[in-house]
């Protein structure tokens, strides 16, 4: 299981056997909830009030296509500090700076997918089966 992700295969199997229009159906479904992800976070992301870029966070929040391609999407915040390492873990998590002290963490990503999880699930789950219905001919 080199890409790390459980069932992969499987999955990838269920995505080759959608209709098109099926696959249309999830695939705007699932660009609509990064971006209602993406929105959220950015809402929430701390802006920094000292430095040069103080939406520098906040501004890298963005959503790319994933690892099963159209139909899926991953929600990154790819900041970097001026010696090019990420920035998003430390102030998500919080760290040590570098006078010894401690910064506190200010969540703003995973307390933003943990509260949309199920309702993700559901929405993506609801576009599918709506469009499984309509191809049927069981309604809209």
């Amino acid at each position: 299981m080199a890409s790390g992700i459980e069932g992969i295969e499987r999955l990838q199997a269920r995505f080759a056997r959608m209709t098109p229009k099926v696959r249309a159906a999830a695939k705007k479904a699932v660009r609509k909830n990064a971006a209602l992800l993406v929105r959220e976070m950015k809402a929430i992301a701390p802006v920094s009030m000292d430095g040069d870029h103080p939406g520098r966070l906040r501004d890298s929040i963005h959503a790319e296509e994933g690892r099963l391609g159209d139909v899926s999407a991953v929600v990154i915040a790819d900041a970097k500090d001026e010696k090019g390492r990420p920035y998003a873990p430390p102030v998500e998590l919080g760290h040590a700076a570098e006078d010894g002290s401690q910064v506190p963490a200010e969540p703003f990503f995973y307390t933003t997918v943990r509260r949309r999880r199920k309702r993700i699930k559901r929405s993506i789950a609801g576009a599918i089966s709506k469009a499984i219905k309509g191809e049927a001919g069981g309604g809209d």
